[in-house]
């Protein structure tokens, strides 16, 4: 009974204690603008989240619910950077401040790929059962609370046993955590990257019913087996926010939102 108390208290203390404190020892208030927008119409970038220059690493901090999981970065043949990330029987991941505002136009995109899915996950069991509660790959967002113990906490997962779309709720002192499937098998890129964009605001509303979102205030990479005490492994590339514009009347556009 102990053990599973503890199990469930770990996670929200280790997050909470990340926005008690801010992190403002470890990175600075806020992430640095975006150079100059992609040209995507339509589309305006607000931060850059990814791997690239020097010290890339060193902007995001390490918190551990059990043990220490790896994270490296690495290039690939085009020169690209991203971040790899392995576990055995471990489960903690790297969070970065953002704060910023939350409306409909913003959405989150990243590139992923799995190398390794956790093993001994038995089928049928609840997505947040403790002992097979392990993903290969997480994305989370942090909206903060009155509190760390109020604030909600979003995980977007690769999963090799639910399907896309599927999600749980975690029990207990955890009840403001949402996991949310949105991959559910290897990508389809010869590469094995998979991209994902998420409205978070949409997201928010559809998991916890609210319909006013929380502010926003961290964003996290995850890899985890601790559960199963096995081994997973994915990487992780290309991490960004950015919002949907309206195009004006008259400049290529009916003043419709783009994408």
């Amino acid at each position: 009974m102990m053990s599973r108390l503890r199990w469930a208290i770990l996670p929200l203390l280790g997050v909470g204690l990340l926005l008690v404190f801010g992190m403002s020892h470890l990175w600075p208030p806020s992430c640095p603008p975006l150079p100059p927008a992609p040209p995507i119409d339509g589309v305006e970038c607000v931060f850059e989240l990814g791997f690239s220059g020097p010290g890339a690493l060193e902007a995001w901090s390490e918190i551990s619910f059990v043990g220490h999981s790896q994270y490296s970065l690495a290039r690939d043949d085009a020169g690209r950077m991203y971040l790899k990330a392995s576990s055995k029987g471990t489960c903690s991941g790297l969070f970065k401040k953002v704060e910023i505002a939350v409306d409909h136009s913003l959405v989150l995109s990243w590139e992923w790929r799995v190398r390794k899915f956790p093993s001994h996950k038995r089928e049928g069991t609840p997505l947040t059962e403790k002992a097979d509660c392990d993903f290969a790959a997480r994305v989370c967002v942090v909206f903060a609370g009155d509190s760390p113990f109020s604030s909600h906490y979003i995980y977007y997962v690769w999963d090799d046993r639910y399907k896309k779309g599927f999600s749980g709720e975690s029990s207990g002192l955890l009840k403001r955590t949402k996991i949310l499937v949105v991959e559910d098998a290897p990508a389809d890129d010869a590469t094995g990257w998979a991209t994902q964009q998420r409205n978070i605001y949409e997201d928010y509303q559809a998991l916890f019913g609210e319909m006013s979102c929380r502010p926003f205030r961290y964003v996290g990479l995850l890899t985890d087996s601790d559960g199963t005490n096995t081994e997973s492994a994915a990487e992780f590339r290309n991490i960004q926010l950015w919002r949907k514009v309206e195009r004006p009347v008259g400049q290529g556009g009916d003043g419709a939102v783009a994408r």
